[in-house]
C-alpha cells in the first residue's frame, strides 16, 4: 500500500514541475519579444510573474506541512528541503523575466541598435539552455547534466562581462539614447543572473543526489 508521504511527494514534485514550466515560457517569450520588438509579448510575461508567485507559496505552504506531519529524515528530508530552496530560485527567476520585460517595452521607444539586438539574444540562448538542462538534471536526477549546467555558468558570465564592455562604451560616446544603452544594461544584467539561479538549482539537485551540498566549492 502506497504511503499518504509518498503520494503528497508525487503531488508536490508535479507542482514543481509546474512551476519549472511557467519560468522555462516565460524566458522562451522573454527573448521572443526583445527580437520581435513585440510589447504585447513582453506584457505577457509582466502579467505571468504573479501565476508563478501564487505558486511558489503553494509549494512552500505544503513543503511545511509535511515536514511538519511527517517528520521525514535522510533522502525525504533532503528533497523536501531543496524544493524549499529550488522554488525561491524559480520564483526569482520569474521576477528577473518581468524586469527583462519591462526593459524590453522601453527598448521600443528608440529605433533598435543592432549590436545588442544581436550580442545579448545570443547570451540570452545560452542562459535558456542551461535553465532546461538545470530542470532536466532536476527531473531526471542527472548528476552528469547537473554538472554540465555549473560549467556552462563561466561562458555565460564571460559574454556579460564582454557585452558590459561594449555598453559602458557606448555610454561613453553617446552614439545613442543613454537610456536604453542603461535598459540593456538591465536586460544583461538579469540574464546573467537567470544564468546564476539555473546554476544554483543545478547545485540542489547535486545534493538530492550525492547528499553533499556542493556550493561554493568545485564540484
Amino acid at each position: 500500500m502506497e504511503r499518504h508521504f509518498d503520494i503528497e511527494i508525487r503531488e508536490l514534485t508535479k507542482k514543481l514541475f509546474e512551476m519549472t514550466t511557467l519560468v522555462e515560457r516565460a524566458i522562451d517569450l522573454v527573448i521572443l519579444s526583445i527580437l520581435e520588438r513585440d510589447s504585447r509579448i513582453a506584457q505577457e510575461v509582466i502579467e505571468s510573474e504573479k501565476i508563478t508567485d501564487e505558486l511558489e507559496i503553494d509549494i512552500e505552504e505544503q513543503c511545511m506541512t509535511m515536514l511538519a506531519l511527517y517528520q521525514p529524515v535522510a533522502r525525504d528530508l533532503r528533497y523536501i528541503v531543496m524544493i524549499m530552496r529550488i522554488i525561491v530560485d524559480l520564483e526569482r527567476m520569474s521576477d528577473e523575466t518581468k524586469s527583462i520585460a519591462v526593459s524590453a517595452i522601453n527598448l521600443l521607444k528608440d529605433p533598435p541598435i543592432e549590436l545588442f539586438m544581436q550580442k545579448i539574444p545570443d547570451m540570452a540562448k545560452k542562459v535558456k539552455v542551461m535553465v532546461r538542462n538545470a530542470i532536466t538534471s532536476l527531473v531526471e536526477r542527472n548528476e552528469e547534466m547537473a554538472l554540465s549546467v555549473i560549467e556552462d555558468d563561466d561562458a555565460v558570465d564571460e559574454d556579460y562581462h564582454n557585452i558590459l564592455q561594449n555598453l559602458k562604451k557606448e555610454l561613453a560616446e553617446r552614439r545613442f539614447n543613454c537610456e536604453r544603452i542603461i535598459d540593456w544594461l538591465f536586460i544583461t544584467r538579469h540574464f546573467e543572473r537567470l544564468g546564476d539561479h539555473a546554476t544554483n538549482i543545478a547545485e540542489d539537485v547535486l545534493y538530492i543526489v550525492r547528499g553533499k551540498n556542493v556550493k561554493h566549492m568545485k564540484p
